[in-house]
């Protein structure tokens, strides 16, 4: 089997179990900083929808923009 044929029997089982949508990770580290444990739910909120702006897309990977249109 060739990696390419992998990679697709891979993609096709996540988007099985997930529905294709696509979730975030946190780091444990940052999860229990004082930093992060200290912020406020606004900033939090912020965090989280600049978080779910973040794709593997070309054009977006690891692009955190910060619109008012998204805000």
């Amino acid at each position: 089997m060739s990696n390419a044929k992998g990679r697709r029997g891979k993609l096709a089982r996540y988007k099985a179990v997930t529905g294709g949508g696509t979730f975030s990770m946190l780091r444990h580290d940052l999860v229990k900083s004082p930093e992060f444990i200290n912020l406020s739910p606004s900033a939090n909120k912020v965090l989280t929808i600049l978080i779910g702006t973040h794709t593997t897309e070309p054009n977006n990977n690891g692009n955190l923009s910060a619109l008012t249109a998204i805000l």
